[in-house]
């Protein structure tokens, strides 16, 4: 999958390592806004550069910035990590950015009541819960590899869920009969197996 990662509203975050996870399962990650500081994670990732498209935009927890890079990048999805603390100064204009790429969002468990309570129950598939720091046990590195970090897990199913939900919105042309099809044809698909 084809992504992008904001850095500005991510710099330092679990989005941010999560990001850098996704990037060593080999999505193709680039980054937008600032440049990511030397000790970053996705410090040697690439720059989107004008013309390049990608399929969803990966940003903190600000929806307008993350929705003006997805327009740009013809992103078809946006991933927040939110906030409820953010989220409550949030104007019309985010809203209405949130709204129009129908974005989905990670949260901390602690915030979960908060957007449950203003989010109708049929939009909140649209959330992700980031899942509890993992303990360090003793004698165990300091931190997993990006790649199978439980961060990174959540980010994975999430875009996942924003990509197909995109998807379903896409309308396909009817399938129509060839003139020659068989009993079992019934696409314009070439059959791939003989019935015995």
């Amino acid at each position: 999958m084809r992504l992008a990662l904001h850095v500005p509203s991510a710099a330092g975050s679990r989005l941010e390592r999560a990001a850098s996870g996704l990037a060593a399962r080999g999505h193709a990650l680039r980054t937008v806004g600032d440049a990511p500081g030397p000790l970053s994670p996705v410090a040697g990732l690439p720059r989107a550069e004008p013309g390049d498209e990608v399929d969803v935009v990966l940003a903190g927890p600000r929806a307008m910035a993350a929705a003006w890079w997805a327009a740009r990048l013809h992103a078809r999805a946006l991933v927040l990590s939110l906030s409820a603390e953010v989220h409550r100064r949030w104007g019309a204009l985010e809203r209405w950015a949130w709204g129009v790429m129908a974005g989905h969002g990670i949260l901390d468990e602690a915030d979960a009541d908060y957007f449950l309570e203003r989010t109708p129950e049929a939009e909140r598939e649209r959330f992700a819960i980031w899942p509890a720091p993992e303990a360090v046990r003793p004698g165990a590195p300091a931190a997993p590899e990006p790649s199978t970090h439980a961060d990174t897990a959540v980010a994975s199913s999430t875009l996942a869920i924003a990509a197909l939900a995109e998807i379903s919105f896409i309308e396909l042309p009817a399938a129509r009969s060839r003139s020659n099809a068989g009993t079992y044809e019934t696409s314009n698909a070439q059959p791939c197996f003989k019935h015995t």
